[in-house]
Formats: structure tokens, sequence, C-alpha cells
């Protein structure tokens, strides 16, 4: 089934990149090991907690859009990004703000990497 779906994708012009699963994950650097091999040095990523963690984890972030409303939902929510098993404040990620937005009532910051 899958193959019959690469075939048609690659058929049609698309470029199809494999790499490989652990734990049903896949290594987030290798993606981007063999992206950069086709030529591709810079990504806009929109994705939820997980992808999120896995290229903060992986130092892959470079800069932020953060988008924020006027408003607080708890921990019923789904998270931005997931436990990074941070043990030292001093190891986490740091960014500084290159700007920020008003957007109606909500707010874009855009973060860029320091640490």
């Amino acid at each position: 089934k899958n193959k019959k779906k690469l075939t048609r994708l690659k058929k049609s012009g698309i470029s199809i990149v494999i790499c490989e699963e652990n734990d049903k994950q896949i290594d987030i650097k290798e993606v981007v090991t063999k992206l950069n091999l086709h030529g591709i040095t810079r990504l806009l990523v929109e994705g939820g907690g997980s992808l999120a963690t896995s290229l903060l984890s992986a130092n892959l972030v470079d800069e932020l859009a953060w988008f924020r409303a006027p408003s607080v939902m708890g921990n019923d929510g789904i998270p931005a990004v997931n436990g990074l098993g941070l043990d030292k404040l001093a190891k986490m990620a740091t960014f500084s703000r290159k700007s920020l937005t008003v957007l109606g009532d909500d707010c874009l910051e855009i973060l860029t990497r320091t640490q």
C-alpha cells in the first residue's frame, strides 16, 4: 500500500526522503541531515508539542513565532511544548525578543535563539 503511494507521489514530481523510526518516532536530526543533502537549509515548521519538543531537544530551533491570545486554558489544553527533561534551568533554551506585533486581541512574538 505505501509503496504504491510512494510511486504515485514520485511520478507526480514529489521528492521523497525516507528516515528511520526509533520507538515510533522519526529521528529529527536524521530528517534535517537528509534535507540538507537535498539543499534544504531552512524550514518553517508548524506542529504540535511533540514536534516542538523534538526540535528544541535536538537544538534545531533558531527562531520561534509565538502566537498568544489573552486567555488561559491551563492543563486542560494541549501543551505547546512537552517535557524537555531538564534538570537545571541553565540547560533550557533561551531566546531574545526580535519583535512583538499586536494582532487584534492576540500577539505575535518573534524570538531568536540566544543559547
